[in-house]
């Protein structure tokens, strides 16, 4: 029992730290320019209520959204979002997103951390854009 607590709470750790890399990439890339994160954590989206998705960081002024996927490259490390259902929830889910408006990335954690300010001038280029036409 204290062995599966202690993975759950590598994992909840983990998962922590994943959704971080997308802040702190933000904040890396933006340095001092940076006024604020325009991001809120866990946004719940779905306009029908029917589900009870979020995404990891949203930006609802511009409908842009940011998901960090972490990977296992061992089957022992293959989390629920990887196999099956899991992995069909998660298409369910983005292409509900997008079908609603919201503009989809997907990084995993380390994408964010090689080249944290390529992922960020993509996204920014985006909101931009979308600004642009709609604010």
């Amino acid at each position: 029992m204290a062995r599966r607590r202690h993975k759950n709470e590598q994992l909840n750790s983990a998962l922590t730290d994943a959704k971080g890399a997308f802040r702190t990439a933000w904040i890396l890339a933006a340095g001092e320019a940076c006024a604020e994160f325009p991001f809120v954590g866990e946004f719940h989206f779905d306009a029908t209520g029917a589900r009870k998705w979020r995404l990891d960081w949203a930006c609802p002024a511009s409908r842009v959204a940011v998901e960090v996927d972490g990977i296992g490259y061992k089957r022992s490390d293959v989390g629920r979002h990887q196999m099956g259902e899991g992995f069909e929830e998660d298409c369910l889910k983005l292409n509900t997103a997008l079908a609603q408006g919201w503009a989809v990335f997907r990084f995993t954690p380390a994408m964010l951390e090689r080249d944290p300010a390529g992922c960020v001038e993509m996204v920014q280029s985006v909101m931009a854009r979308r600004e642009s036409v709609h604010g």
